[in-house]
């Protein structure tokens, strides 16, 4: 009644809200801006050592608003992952909280519900606002308010926890956001997440635009030790969220905003139990159809050319997928090459044609990065060794050709410190015979390459006569994005 403290603890991030549970139980929510990690905290009281000591911890969203515990369960709020930016740049009202439920006893994770305060709020690229009945949100608008009040009165009545903010990097300093920002990209392209993550943190509290991005990549990253799909999921999707208003020509940020709507596509394709996502084909979709058309991004349009080509969750239109993987595989994607060149041996959707798909997996292959080389060696090695020696040397006639026309080499990141290297796996056809992956390099030098027709969006025929134009890929004008 005195407001004294009481008691003081430390603990990670900043406490926003307490629940006092009775019974010497106190709940604490804590969550640090751009930490995109919310923890909660169950304290119990030692009453002969006179001292909270924490009995439970559970990760929760970015930045949890309100607690409260009723009938054996915990409900926290988390507002800050669906703010809306303004025109002016200001931060408006939030429009829906999700809602975490955990078992007040255990801590132990129950489900996660999203809760809309304004049931018609829709995005840009029209994505329908995930909320429940305008009845529901306005109970939930209330109740909101009761929490906070129940967090006011906690604190009024004496129970006061500081706390510190406790960061990974703790004793390391940048001279500012922006060298930390450079250091953490630096030691991103270097493979030294260790490093890459307390520069890049520091560098997303100071609201670089870059150092979500990357921090999410560090997350979603399987092939390393810090793979975290929750935290990568809620970085993309405040990046998302907080930059849909970017301008589609501006290269500093539309890129990296279209690469984020990509990847929450890929994780709502999936779903993500880990932060209770469940998959949603159709939103996916959205989220392709506004990075593909609208921001043109390559790797959102290859996606969306598989889901059309198999019916994924959306109406097969095989027309549609066979033109984007052919204007991917003219710009250079490496994916598309692979499976367009896979599709024409096959002749799956089209005609079967060997020879091209030789010559298409072959630029493929040569110009593959590492995480890409596996499944695009397997198609190459199936090929190449199904492919008798008249298709090989037709093949091995216009590689040059097609290497100088469509290849495009990766930028290689060196993850290990020591340079990179070539770790290409010997492999052999089943006969015994080993699998070159370089046919072609020493085939004579083409004439020049005619200028491509201005618009166009399929092969044109080079020195070798032979293209892509005859494989059923093109779309009339008013169907092309």
């Amino acid at each position: 009644s005195t407001g004294i403290v009481i008691f003081e603890m430390e603990l990670s991030g900043a406490c926003n809200a307490v629940y006092c549970a009775g019974n010497g139980v106190v709940y604490v929510s804590c969550g640090m801006q751009y930490a995109y990690q919310g923890t909660v905290y169950k304290l119990t009281w030692d009453a002969e050592a006179s001292e909270f000591t924490i009995e439970e911890t559970a990760d929760c969203g970015k930045i949890p608003w309100a607690i409260v515990a009723d009938d054996n369960v915990l409900y926290v709020t988390d507002y800050e992952l669906q703010w809306t930016a303004q025109a002016d740049g200001t931060m408006g009202p939030p429009y829906g909280a999700w809602v975490w439920k955990y078992d007040a006893v255990t801590l132990d994770f129950l489900e996660r519900d999203w809760v809309g305060i304004n049931p018609n709020m829709q995005s840009k690229w029209g994505l329908r606002a995930m909320a429940r009945s305008p009845t529901r949100a306005q109970k939930w608008k209330w109740s909101v308010m009761q929490i906070s009040k129940k967090v006011v009165s906690g604190l009024v009545a004496g129970v006061m926890l500081c706390a510190s903010v406790a960061y990974a990097f703790a004793g390391t300093t940048y001279r500012s956001p922006q060298d930390a920002l450079d250091q953490g990209i630096g030691a991103f392209n270097s493979g030294y997440y260790e490093i890459a993550i307390p520069a890049l943190r520091y560098a997303a509290d100071a609201h670089l635009f870059l150092a979500p991005y990357y921090l999410a990549q560090i997350y979603s990253d399987n092939n390393g030790s810090h793979t975290e799909h929750a935290k990568a999921y809620k970085l993309y999707l405040r990046m998302a969220d907080e930059h849909t208003d970017v301008d589609p020509d501006d290269e500093q940020r539309a890129p990296y905003v279209a690469k984020a709507m990509t990847r929450i596509a890929g994780y709502l394709l999936t779903g993500l139990p880990e932060v209770g996502l469940k998959a949603d084909s159709g939103i996916a979709i959205e989220y392709l159809r506004e990075a593909a058309q609208f921001f043109r991004d390559e790797d959102a349009q290859f996606a969306l050319a598989k889901l059309y080509l198999r019916g994924d969750g959306i109406e097969s239109d095989v027309p549609y997928a066979k033109h984007w993987l052919s204007v991917l595989s003219q710009q250079g994607h490496v994916g598309a090459q692979a499976l367009l060149a896979d599709l024409l041996w096959r002749g799956k959707y089209m005609e079967p044609d060997p020879v091209r798909a030789l010559a298409l997996i072959s630029v493929a292959v040569a110009n593959a990065p590492p995480y890409e080389r596996v499944w695009i060696e397997d198609i190459y090695q199936n090929i190449y060794c199904g492919a008798g020696d008249g298709i090989r040397k037709q093949a091995t006639g216009i590689v040059a050709d097609w290497r100088t026309r469509y290849g495009r080499k990766p930028a290689l990141r060196d993850r290990s410190g020591l340079g990179i290297l070539s770790a290409q796996v010997k492999r052999t056809c089943g006969d015994g015979e080993a699998v070159p992956f370089d046919i072609g390099v020493v085939a004579i030098k083409p004439p020049p390459v005619p200028a491509r027709v201005p618009g166009s969006r399929t092969f044109m025929k080079g020195s070798s006569g032979m293209g892509l134009r005859e494989v059923g890929t093109e779309l009339a004008p008013q169907q092309a994005p």
